[in-house]
């Protein structure tokens, strides 16, 4: 039985991955051992103040008590914590999975991401609105451009959303640049991304990653057919 410890993105919580996690939207002829353990974290959760390491550093134990090595999957900002403890406790972590993610996240030169001014747009738009428009702004970009699919990701705003984290959340996310870092990475590594992301746009982040593209999805509607068709495979072989 697969071993897997989920991370969350800023926002949405863990239920967005629900059909994920269902066993009975798999065939057990899909796979010989088609079952998994999971254990799923909510990245809201997570005061930032003190920045990503010592986010990692309360995370550790998670990984260091498991007796068996772990599939990490990470979606969206969750990435920047995962690649962390991927790199830090490589004996324990088999095979990283990132979801619509980056090891950068912001702009760089010959590197596609999300510009400044876009990205001052994102903090002032949480500095001007309250909480409740503001996850709306976001689940728009989220669906976009199947803007009416905005509605659905309502649902899945995680009851731990605070202006004070995510703030936090978008401090790490505008400084962190773990792309040098990425490369020493010795788990396997699979990035899985949507078609339509209007977040974070697909790119080789490293010359071992196996990728899987997923025609039609969204940064926040990516739980296609084509995904739930592939992930036995990602998170057992």
């Amino acid at each position: 039985m697969a071993k897997v410890l989920l991370l969350g993105g800023l926002v949405f919580d863990t239920r967005l991955f629900t059909p994920l996690i269902n066993p009975t939207n798999y065939s057990i002829t899909n796979h010989a051992n088609n079952r998994a353990e999971y254990s799923l974290i909510d990245l809201n959760s997570l005061s930032a103040k003190h920045g990503l390491d010592a986010v990692c550093a309360n995370l550790a134990p998670l990984i260091t008590n498991s007796r068996e090595k772990l599939v990490l999957v990470a979606y969206s900002s969750g990435a920047l914590c995962a690649i962390k403890l991927a790199l830090n406790f490589p004996a324990q972590i088999g095979k990283l999975v990132l979801i619509n993610a980056s090891p950068c996240f912001m702009e760089q030169v010959a590197w596609a991401g999300i510009s400044p001014a876009n990205f001052a747009r994102l903090k002032g738009k949480l500095n001007d609105l309250a909480l409740v428009q503001f996850l709306d702004h976001f689940a728009a970009l989220a669906a976009y451009p199947e803007v009416k699919q905005a509605n659905a990701l309502v649902q899945y705003y995680s009851e731990h959303n605070h202006p004070e984290t995510l703030s936090q959340w978008f401090t790490i996310l505008q400084h962190s640049d773990l792309r040098q870092e990425l490369q020493h990475l010795k788990s396997k590594l699979v990035t899985i991304y949507s078609a339509q992301d209007s977040l974070v746009p697909t790119q080789l982040i490293h010359p071992r990653a196996e990728q899987l593209i997923l025609e039609g999805a969204t940064h926040g509607q990516f739980i296609t057919p084509q995904l739930l068709q592939h992930w036995p495979g990602i998170i057992h072989d």
